[in-house]
């Protein structure tokens, strides 16, 4: 039945040493033994899921920037790219500038930061790349795929307030950890990048198993044939879940496998 999984990796598939736990490997290998697509789908970059893509022998459209692109795993060909329109990171820029958060800014797969800082250099070696430093957004030399703010855990309920009053209704965003806001085209969302994996790969929604544990999570948990949400998941996501899986320091992920496919 199930012929595609698509599963978050931070809070999900990793726990919460950023650890891949030998458990898990062996049920994704299972899972690709019975001829299924086991695809990582993540607010992350393509940097940020090489190494993966690399131990997992993974293959098949990968979704990275919470849909906003889509990589075929083994050529790195990207199938799908939608970026920000540039009013719209404007606004965003804006609007984090005068709030006084870091930004961490993605375009062209290449990273840029508003600020020489801790939260920056985290976010650099989360990504697994190199950064660039701007003090304004006219100097990132092309087209916008997502920004990010990163601040205090305890500040995002007013940030979140503040977008909603002033961020533009084409711009989708959401927490992807408990000190992540993300930006990015409200074209796009992880369920409509399954929707184009359905058309790319001749599936149904029916076929798709969704494992995740965050807000950016939640369009895909729907779309899915089977959704499912770790225990350590939002208590906002879980209530859209067919499934709860037990945490991602349990290897949830592993017994989601094993219920569904393995």
């Amino acid at each position: 039945m199930y012929k595609y999984v698509a599963c978050d990796i931070d809070g999900t598939l990793l726990n919460s040493a950023g650890e891949l736990t030998d458990n898990t490997r062996a049920a994704i290998a299972q899972t690709l033994e019975k001829g299924c697509i086991f695809a990582l789908s993540s607010g992350r970059p393509i940097q940020g899921i090489d190494k993966f893509i690399s131990e997992l022998h993974l293959r098949g459209p990968m979704i990275t920037y919470n849909g906003a692109m889509i990589v075929d795993a083994e050529s790195r060909k990207v199938l799908f790219s939608q970026s920000l329109d540039n009013a719209d990171s404007r606004s965003v820029w804006d609007l984090g500038t005068a709030l006084d958060v870091t930004m961490c800014v993605w375009a062209d797969n290449k990273l840029y930061a508003n600020k020489d800082n801790e939260k920056a250099e985290v976010y650099r070696r989360i990504s697994g790349t190199s950064i660039g430093f701007v003090k304004n957004i006219e100097d990132i030399p092309s087209e916008i795929t997502k920004i990010l703010w990163y601040d205090e855990a305890e500040n995002m309920p007013f940030l979140l307030e503040q977008c909603r009053k002033i961020v533009p209704p084409s711009v989708t965003f959401c927490t992807s950890r408990p000190y992540f806001l993300e930006f990015f085209s409200n074209k796009v969302s992880k369920a409509s990048a399954l929707q184009f994996v359905c058309d790319y790969c001749g599936i149904t929604p029916e076929n798709i198993l969704a494992i995740g544990d965050g807000m950016n999570d939640m369009q895909m948990i729907k779309f899915a044939g089977t959704g499912v949400v770790l225990e350590n998941g939002a208590s906002e996501l879980k209530q859209c879940a067919d499934f709860i899986a037990p945490s991602n320091d349990e290897d949830g992920v592993a017994a989601a496998l094993h219920k569904f496919i393995i």
